[in-house]
């Protein structure tokens, strides 16, 4: 995914990881695909975001694998800008935080 949205993450309190496809052209060797399995259950992720430009069968297969939450984020902001950041907000925080409560 696009480096930006490590920063955006990162600003509302959400801890980066990794990412799983640095650009929409690039491959996942098996290697890498276990590394970042071995990495998600040792830093017990239960968040993967994936966005919808990306394949998503991969992020999906990771996501069910960690039992954690997938998320598909539009990366093209449309409308204003802070209704677009509000959306975000509600998929990724207020959502996860109404999860971790149940």
């Amino acid at each position: 995914s696009h480096p930006l949205w490590s920063n955006i993450l990162e600003s509302i309190g959400v801890d980066v990881v990794d990412t799983i496809f640095p650009s929409p052209t690039s491959d996942l060797s098996l290697r890498r695909y276990k590394f970042i399995l071995d990495r998600g259950k040792k830093e017990h992720v239960d968040l993967i975001v994936s966005e919808t430009i990306f394949p998503s069968r991969t992020p999906i297969e990771i996501s069910r694998a960690l039992g954690a939450r997938f998320v598909n984020l539009n990366p093209l902001f449309y409308g204003d800008f802070f209704e677009s950041l509000q959306k975000l907000l509600e998929e990724v925080v207020i959502e996860d935080a109404g999860n971790q409560s149940r």
